[in-house]
């Protein structure tokens, strides 16, 4: 049985989602043969990092979990939107196909694509729920779709790492 620390930013009850989520599961599941303790923050809210939890050791689901104040939260009032916007922006035109549209989403990660003209004018956005909701794709197409979407990655090409992130 080994001892194992998994250190995430975030992690309890309130916190869903991205990789605090991810870290959950995989802790739950190292820790049916392992010591699994989490080291994480007092913050619920990503976008704050207000304090929510109390600072100090607990449990949770059987995991030991360790608490440690943030020095300090943010308001998101001062945040300027440049701070956190996607700054390689994928784009498509009307002409394109869906085909072409969801190739798009599965290879940068995003379930939204502008839609511009010959001049790089906004036409509209088509969303992956469009997408489903309208062309009828066939469903593994749709699945393989928002697993692919949904992937955590660090990969620099892809439009999100790519843009500037306060978070």
């Amino acid at each position: 049985m080994s001892d194992i620390l998994i250190v995430v930013q975030r992690f309890g009850d309130e916190v869903v989602g991205g990789s605090e989520g991810h870290a959950r599961v995989v802790a739950a599941r190292l820790a049916r043969s392992n010591n699994v303790e989490i080291a994480t923050t007092t913050a619920a809210d990503y976008w704050t990092w207000a304090p929510f939890y109390p600072s100090g050791t607990s449990d949770l689901d059987a995991l030991r979990v360790h608490r440690f104040p943030v020095a300090e939260g943010r308001d998101p009032r001062a945040v300027p939107v440049e701070e956190c916007m996607t700054a390689k922006v994928v784009t498509c035109t009307s002409n394109d196909s869906v085909d072409r549209v969801t190739e798009l989403m599965r290879e940068n990660q995003i379930r939204r694509v502008p839609v511009v003209n010959e001049q790089h004018e906004l036409l509209g956005i088509v969303a992956l729920a469009d997408v489903v909701e309208r062309a009828t794709p066939k469903v593994t197409q749709t699945h393989e779709t928002l697993k692919k979407v949904s992937a955590p990655t660090e990969d620099p090409s892809k439009p999100r790492a790519q843009s500037k992130n306060v978070a």
